[in-house]
């Protein structure tokens, strides 16, 4: 297992930080850190294309997960057990402000896709970039819902 984990730019110590925990980290710790601030889109679709992983998982830095311990296993078993599963999304919050759950924004949690957290089969995705230059914030969402995925 390699984490990859992508900067945009940080101005406020991230980057020195990152560097020294990736040289100590127990795991691969493959660092991407854009010149300028890319937005979550290139942002992400950066760090898919740095890796041949068969599943993707992303977070962003903003947000915690609210699910339960073990979700991330249960995730990786679902996609064992579903050859054609595409993509799973966690329930977050915001840490910036800790009553705001996304993932509630719009009625029940259960049916819903939020960006912040999730996991994606790297053979579901048809062509890179995962999403198209210049995708701003909430546009994740919207893109995933349009874009037809591999079956």
């Amino acid at each position: 297992m390699t984490f990859c984990i992508v900067d945009n730019a940080s101005t406020d110590g991230t980057r020195d930080w990152l560097r020294d925990w990736a040289a100590r980290a127990l795991v691969p710790i493959k660092l991407v850190l854009n010149p300028a601030n890319l937005g979550p889109g290139d942002g992400k679709s950066l760090g898919f294309a740095s890796t041949t992983a068969p599943l993707v998982f992303f977070l962003d830095d903003d947000v915690e997960i609210t699910s339960a311990p073990d979700t991330l296993l249960r995730m990786l078993e679902a996609f064992e057990l579903q050859p054609r599963l595409g993509l799973l999304a966690l329930a977050t919050r915001d840490v910036h402000n800790p009553d705001y759950y996304p993932n509630r924004r719009h009625g029940d949690p259960l049916f819903q896709y939020i960006g912040t957290a999730l996991m994606l089969r790297r053979d579901a995705v048809r062509d890179l970039p995962l999403y198209p230059a210049g995708l701003g914030y909430g546009g994740e969402e919207l893109y995933a819902a349009l874009v037809p995925c591999n079956t």
